[in-house]
């Protein structure tokens, strides 16, 4: 195969070869471009599980872009992430169950207005992280900085719509109806422990819809971070960590064939969210 000069945009935009589309070109970057020079550098070594975050010291996973450094056969590094075990994912789970308490975990049993504060307050915080979550979806996933930024901005906007919309149920939950001569007054209860994963393509947009109306309605979560989209969900552990109680939300990270199976075999999974 013949070598061509590569052109790309800022920012991993359009690509162009020889003034042709350069769809399916490998991708390639200068070593003093600003976007090689501001990459990301995620260290996903940690274990997030029942409020804390903790070292890890067990086995880890380079991460690399797919997009490799101009004049070399090598792709750029940009982090790295723990390969847990059944055993970590247990511990994960028994950190939900906790939190749960059949019902009666602090979360659980939060009033919804309290739950509304706590998320409200998580995006405040989580808005701060935008540019580190654009930038590592940029490079992670490949995605051009406007459809990441798109990923980002469009995750935040339907939080916010989440929360307007439990606080239009909590309102209703106020009237009783009246149907047929019976009069009732409907209350909307937390079903339990939620095994979350996300996929890759929008890692962090896709996992958001299901993990945060099960949050707000007082479920307490194991999110498995995607293999590839994980490092976009590292910068949030201490997010997760300052604004919901401990074991509400737990990470694991690794094979999906390793560490999930131990946790769909002990039946505390109420419910399963996959994209």
């Amino acid at each position: 195969m013949t070598d061509k000069t590569l052109v790309k945009s800022d920012s991993f935009g359009h690509m162009e070869i020889d003034g042709h589309d350069a769809e399916g070109a490998r991708m390639t970057v200068r070593a003093d471009d600003p976007a090689y020079i501001n990459r990301p550098n995620i260290d996903g070594a940690k274990f997030f599980c029942n409020g804390e975050i903790k070292p890890w010291t067990g086995a880890i996973q380079e991460v690399y872009a797919p997009i490799f450094l101009e004049g070399t056969t090598e792709k750029v590094l940009i982090g790295r992430q723990a390969r847990m075990t059944p055993k970590e994912s247990i511990e994960a789970l028994d950190a939900a169950v906790a939190a749960w308490g059949k019902g009666n975990g602090e979360w659980a049993k939060a009033p919804m207005k309290t739950r509304i504060q706590a998320m409200e307050k998580f995006v405040k915080i989580l808005r701060t992280k935008r540019d580190i979550i654009v930038n590592v979806l940029m490079w992670e996933i490949c995605k051009v900085q406007p459809d990441a930024e798109k990923e980002f901005d469009r995750t935040i906007d339907y939080i916010m719509n989440t929360i307007k919309a439990l606080k239009d149920l909590r309102n209703s939950e106020n009237t009783f109806l009246n149907e047929g001569g019976v009069v009732a007054q409907v209350r909307r209860a937390p079903l339990g422990v939620m095994l979350n994963l996300g996929p890759f393509n929008y890692p962090f947009n896709e996992t958001y819809t299901t993990l945060i109306p099960a949050i707000l309605m007082g479920n307490s979560v194991v999110m498995k971070l995607p293999n590839v989209g994980c490092l976009a969900h590292i910068p949030t552990m201490e997010v997760f960590a300052e604004c919901f109680p401990k074991g509400v939300v737990n990470f694991i990270s690794g094979a999906g064939r390793e560490t999930m199976p131990p946790i769909m075999a002990t039946g505390f999974v109420y419910i399963f969210a996959f994209i």
